[in-house]
C-alpha cells in the first residue's frame, strides 16, 4: 500500500513538472515566431493572436511530417505512396479543423488504439500473459507501474468505444473547464494530459487501497484468494474525474444518454446519479465495474475544481521564474 501511494505521488509530481515546463516552453516558442502584435496582446491576457500563431505552428509541423513521410516512401510503389500521402493530408486537415479541446484527446486515443491492437493481437502472438501482467492492475502482483498503464488499456472493442465516446465528449468539456494558469498558453494539451494521467492513477490507487484493505480484513482463505485475483483496467476513473470537473465548473450544461438522446438532464444530475449508482455498487460488492475506481476519479475531479487552478499556476510560475 505504501509503495503504491509513493508511486502515484511521484508519478503525479513528474507529470505536472514535465507538462508545465512543456507548456511554458511551447508558449514561448510560438510567441517568438509571432509578430510584435502578439507580444503586445499577451500583456493584456489576449489569446486570439496566440491561437492563430499556434494554429500556424501546428500546420507547419504537420507539413514537415508530410515531407518526412514522402522521403520514407520514395521507394514504395507510386499508388501506395500516393494513397498514404493523401490519407496523411486528409487526416492533417481534419485534425487542424478540430477545436482545441478535441485536439487534446487525440494523443490519448492514439495510445489507447495501440494498446487495444496489442490486446487483439495477443492470442495470435502468444503475448496474452505479458499484456495481463503489464496492462492490467492487480494489487496483489506488487507491480505499481500498472497503476498508470492500466488506465490506457482496454481489452475489448466495446469497452474501448464506450470509454472513448465519453472521453471525446465529457473529457473535452473538462478541458474547457480546466482553470487558467493566469497567463495565456499556446495549448491546453499539456495541462489536460497531466490532469488525465494523474486522475487515472488516483482512481486506480483508490481501487488498489480498497482491495488491499479488504484483503487485510478478510477472515477466510477463500476470500483472500478471490481478492488476490482481482484486477482492473480502463480509463473510466479518469473520465469520471473529467465528468466531475465539468459538472462543477459548467452546471448549466445538459447531457443525454447514448441510447436516449432526446432525454437531456443537467450535468450535475447525471453526475450525481452515476455517483449514487457507484456508491451502491461499492457497498454491495458489485463486480461488473470497478465502482471504487469510479468514485476515486469523481473525488479527484471535485478536488481539482477546488485546487486545480492554483496547482497549475504554481507549476507554470516556477518554470517562468526559472527560465527568466
Amino acid at each position: 500500500m505504501v509503495k503504491a501511494v509513493a508511486f502515484v505521488a511521484g508519478a503525479s509530481l513528474l507529470a505536472y513538472a514535465s507538462t508545465s515546463w512543456w507548456s511554458v516552453a511551447y508558449t514561448d516558442k510560438v510567441a517568438e515566431r509571432a509578430s510584435p502584435i502578439l507580444s503586445f496582446s499577451m500583456l493584456f491576457g489576449s489569446r486570439s493572436s496566440l491561437n492563430w500563431a499556434t494554429h500556424d505552428e501546428q500546420a507547419e509541423r504537420l507539413h514537415r511530417g508530410m515531407d518526412r513521410l514522402s522521403g520514407m516512401l520514395q521507394f514504395a510503389p507510386a499508388p501506395v505512396r500516393d494513397f498514404l500521402l493523401r490519407t496523411y493530408v486528409s487526416a492533417s486537415r481534419a485534425y487542424l479543423a478540430l477545436p482545441e479541446y478535441q485536439q487534446a484527446v487525440i494523443p490519448i486515443l492514439a495510445v489507447e488504439v495501440g494498446v487495444l491492437g496489442a490486446w487483439l493481437l495477443a492470442p495470435g502472438l502468444g503475448t496474452t500473459v505479458w499484456m495481463l501482467r503489464y496492462f492490467t492492475h492487480r494489487p496483489a502482483s506488487g507491480r505499481v507501474l500498472t497503476l498508470f498503464t492500466s488506465v490506457l488499456s482496454h481489452r475489448s472493442l466495446a469497452h474501448f468505444a464506450l470509454n472513448n465516446l465519453a472521453l471525446w465528449s465529457v473529457g473535452s468539456g473538462a478541458l474547457l473547464a480546466l482553470p487558467s494558469s493566469g497567463m495565456p498558453e499556446a495549448s491546453s494539451l499539456p495541462h489536460f494530459l497531466a490532469f488525465f494521467a494523474t486522475a487515472g492513477m488516483c482512481a486506480s490507487l483508490a481501487s488498489h487501497l480498497a482491495i488491499a484493505t479488504r484483503w487485510r480484513l478478510a477472515r477466510t482463505r477463500l476470500d483472500k484468494m478471490l481478492l488476490r485475483r482481482r484486477a482492473s483496467l480502463g480509463a473510466s476513473g479518469a473520465i469520471y474525474a473529467a465528468f466531475a470537473l465539468s459538472a462543477c465548473v459548467m452546471p448549466q450544461v445538459h447531457v443525454s444518454l447514448l441510447f436516449l438522446p432526446m432525454l437531456a438532464v443537467p450535468i450535475q444530475w447525471g453526475f450525481g446519479g452515476l455517483v449514487l449508482l457507484d456508491l451502491v455498487g461499492a457497498v454491495r460488492g458489485w463486480q461488473v465495474f470497478d465502482h471504487v475506481a469510479h468514485l476515486g476519479g469523481a473525488a479527484f475531479g471535485v478536488g481539482y475544481y477546488v485546487v486545480g487552478a492554483s496547482l497549475w499556476r504554481q507549476c507554470t510560475s516556477f518554470w517562468h521564474t526559472y527560465t527568466y
